[in-house]
């Protein structure tokens, strides 16, 4: 998995490009894009939780 396209010139950008990233390239487990929410570190554990 590439992250280069992940953006941390402010907060809110990072988890949104994160998101994407993580479902681009695991969609496996993250499902589509419009069911993937990580907004914050919080829902990033959260979502991490569920796929394992």
């Amino acid at each position: 998995a590439s992250f280069e396209h992940v953006s941390i010139n402010n907060i809110d950008l990072f988890w949104q490009t994160l998101s994407m990233t993580l479902q681009r390239n695991t969609p496996e487990l993250f499902g589509p894009l419009k069911s993937l929410q990580i907004k914050s570190a919080n829902d990033f554990l959260n979502t991490f939780y569920r796929t394992q």
